[in-house]
C-alpha cells in the first residue's frame, strides 16, 4: 500500500476541518449543534455534560498538528499556538455558519425562509400579584425572496401552564416580512388565568417558538436543557 503524500496528507486536514466546520453547525430551527445530536449529552438528576466540545476542540487540534508536522508554520509550531489558533477557528466556524444557514434557508419558498438570531431573541413570563404577562423580543429575518405572513405561538413553560391550563399561547398580531428583511418583533401581551393561582409570583423564560399561518408552520425548538429544566419537580415553587 502506498504511502500518502504530503499534498494528500495536507487535503484530508483540511476535510477533516470542513467536516468538523458541518458538525458545529446546527438547523437554526433547533439550537443543538451537530455533533451533539451524534454525540449526545450524558444527562443525571440534576445536571447535564456535553462532552460533545472536548471532541471538536481535539480534532481541530489534531489537524493543526498533522499540518505543522506535514510543514512547519510558526502560527502552529507549538502547543500553545496550536490551542489558540483552535479557539480562533472555533469562533470562526460559527460566525460563519450563521452567513452559511441564512443563504440555506433563502432557497425555500415557505415560512422555512425565517431565521431567528437566539443570541438576541428572549421571551419571558411574568407573574406578580396583580398580573401574568409574557413580554420579550423576537429577531427575525426573511431570507427568502417572497413576502411572508404568519402568525406566532409560543410554549408555555410548565410553571406558567398551571395558571392559564394552555400549551402554548396564540400572539395576537400578525406579523409580516418582507424579501431580505429584518425586523425585530417586540412581544407584550396579558395572559388570562384558570381559576385560583398557585403561586404567588414568577419569573421565566420562553423557549419554543412557531410561526404558521394558513399553509404551513415551522418549529424554532429550545435546547435539550430547556425541556428537562421545563419537567423539574414544581412543588416548591407552590405556596
Amino acid at each position: 500500500m502506498k504511502k500518502l503524500t504530503s499534498v494528500q496528507k495536507r487535503i484530508l486536514c483540511f476535510i477533516g476541518l470542513g467536516v468538523i466546520f458541518i458538525l458545529m453547525g446546527n438547523s437554526n430551527n433547533s439550537p443543538e449543534i451537530f455533533i451533539q445530536r451524534i454525540f449526545k449529552p450524558i444527562s443525571s438528576n440534576n445536571s447535564t455534560f456535553n462532552y460533545s466540545g472536548f471532541i471538536v476542540i481535539g480534532g481541530i487540534y489534531y489537524c493543526l498538528y498533522k499540518l505543522n508536522e506535514i510543514k512547519e508554520n510558526r502560527l502552529v509550531k507549538t502547543a500553545f499556538r496550536r490551542f489558540i489558533v483552535t479557539m480562533l477557528l472555533m469562533n470562526f466556524f460559527h460566525t460563519i455558519w450563521d452567513n452559511c444557514i441564512q443563504i440555506y434557508k433563502g432557497f425555500y419558498n415557505d415560512l422555512n425562509a425565517i431565521y431567528i438570531d437566539r443570541e438576541d431573541t428572549h421571551i419571558n413570563f411574568n407573574k406578580d400579584d396583580k398580573n401574568t404577562t409574557v413580554n420579550g423580543q423576537i429577531d427575525i429575518k426573511n431570507c427568502g425572496d417572497e413576502t411572508k405572513e404568519f402568525y406566532i405561538k409560543i410554549k408555555v413553560p410548565a410553571v406558567v401552564r398551571e395558571d392559564i391550563n394552555k400549551d402554548y399561547i396564540n400572539l395576537a398580531e400578525i406579523y409580516i416580512l418582507h424579501p431580505k428583511e429584518e425586523k425585530t418583533l417586540y412581544i407584550s401581551q396579558a395572559l388570562i388565568e384558570k381559576g385560583e393561582s398557585k403561586y404567588t409570583g414568577y419569573n421565566t423564560r420562553g423557549f419554543e417558538y412557531i410561526l404558521f399561518n394558513n399553509e404551513d408552520e415551522v418549529i424554532f425548538e429550545g435546547t435539550i436543557s430547556d425541556y428537562k429544566y421545563d419537567n423539574r419537580d414544581l412543588s416548591y415553587l407552590r405556596e
